[in-house]
């Protein structure tokens, strides 16, 4: 068989193919019309036969089996090398599926930790009501006790307070999730300073006809912001003032003297502004204002799938927690004082899903919790001062926020599932 450059190489019926080619390629001389040669003279002898020389760039048997035996090699080469990019995919998925599971991955305490440290920040806030009919600030007033104090003078106190608190970044731009009670302070239950009240009793002319003392365990859970009598004057010239209660407008409003939001281990203080609350659980956002685009945490609903004993991780800035401070020398021609600030540094604490607490919420059929719709945690490194602070899931997203603790012989702490925070960043109800 005559091999020419072009043609096709087959190894068996629907195997392999191979072009045999040569360059460069030789030329071949077309075929052309000879005229008859001339007889031989009788008198000259015949001349010898000249020798053919062999065809320039014939191609042998050996060449051939050679080239086939390279191509072979070569698809050999190709398939090794599949196979072992595949065997590093898998290698490479099981390896990190060991990570994740032993401490080493993404939702490794330490990553977490890591990659949401310039996403959670530190609260200072003090706040205070006011009479929003007069716009006067509103104060306790207590009694004098006839018994310690001969003079029976009486004094006022602020109703309001100071506290710390902590949050998370959900927007670029600058929103920031918390709790109710560390924003807007006035729709929680107020704590009184004092051990010790009384109970009135009035007449029908709302002027006080008893008066009793009442230990602290038996105050009732009072909320400012649904005060329903306000004292103005005394109570012995009957200076009581009904509030109206009405489904619109409000009679006590709050107000923030200050709510500052500092970074991790920053000194920095941002003012920060009330953006939005709920209206039924303890959850609150506030917006601050920066140029930069700031890092958000990434959050996950899973309040029909999360299940007891699922793995969480918290982060936020508990009261206990030893502070640390810096002394700031100012700058500032007009100011020259020295200063000092606490430098906050989250807490990470590492737990479980203790038990899923159900409200009416999310729920066919209708249930009532005491502690409303709530996560209960197997943690209790944290507390006072951590409220608004993230719950993580073991691979990093924010399942829940941290809202508060329960003592009896044990302590356990609680976390509002994060729908109720996206309610917030949207228009939709949680049903």
């Amino acid at each position: 068989m005559t091999l020419r450059p072009g043609d096709i190489i087959q190894f068996g019926a629907g195997g392999p193919e191979l072009e045999f080619d040569l360059s460069p390629r030789p030329v071949v001389a077309k075929a052309t019309r000879l005229a008859e040669p001339p007889a031989p003279s009788t008198r000259d002898p015949a001349p010898a036969p000249a020798a053919v020389p062999a065809a320039k760039g014939a191609v042998g048997k050996e060449t051939i089996e050679r080239m086939i035996q390279h191509s072979e090699s070569k698809v050999r080469r190709t398939q090794y090398l599949a196979a072992a990019v595949v065997l590093l995919v898998v290698a490479a998925c099981v390896f990190g599926f060991y990570r994740l599971r032993h401490g080493g991955g993404a939702g490794s305490p330490a990553e977490v930790a890591s990659q949401n440290l310039d996403s959670v920040v530190f609260f200072e806030v003090g706040w205070k009501v006011v009479d929003t009919e007069s716009g006067r600030q509103i104060y306790q007033v207590t009694m004098p006790n006839k018994v310690a104090d001969d003079q029976g003078n009486s004094k006022e106190m602020v109703a309001g307070g100071q506290h710390t608190g902590s949050g998370f970044v959900v927007s670029s731009d600058g929103f920031i999730l918390t709790n109710r009670h560390v924003a807007a302070t006035w729709l929680t239950r107020y704590n009184f300073p004092d051990s010790v009240g009384v109970v009135l009793q009035f007449d029908d002319n709302m002027k006080v006809k008893n008066i009793t003392a009442s230990p602290q365990q038996r105050f009732p859970a009072w909320v400012p912001a649904n005060a329903r009598v306000l004292v103005s004057g005394s109570l012995e010239t009957g200076g009581i003032r009904m509030l109206h209660n009405s489904v619109s407008g409000k009679s006590i409003e709050g107000r923030t003297d200050y709510m500052d939001v500092t970074f991790a281990r920053n000194r920095v203080r941002i003012p920060a502004k009330l953006a939005r609350v709920s209206d039924q659980i303890d959850v609150a956002m506030v917006k601050i204002d920066i140029p930069r685009a700031l890092r958000k945490v990434e959050m996950f609903d899973n309040y029909n799938t999360i299940k007891q004993a699922d793995g969480i991780l918290i982060m936020g800035y508990p009261a206990v927690s030893p502070v640390v401070v810096g002394a700031v020398q100012l700058q500032d021609v007009f100011n020259r004082a020295e200063e000092a600030k606490v430098i906050p540094d989250p807490t990470l604490s590492v737990g479980n899903i203790g038990r899923v607490i159900r409200g009416q919420a999310g729920l066919t059929d209708a249930t009532y919790s005491s502690f409303g719709d709530v996560y209960q945690l197997t943690v209790n490194s944290t507390g006072a001062g951590n409220s608004g602070g993230p719950v993580f899931d073991d691979r990093g997203r924010v399942i829940g926020i941290f809202t508060s603790s329960n003592s009896l012989d044990v302590k356990v702490t609680f976390a509002v599932p994060i729908r109720y925070g996206l309610e917030l960043m949207g228009t939709s109800r949680v049903m």
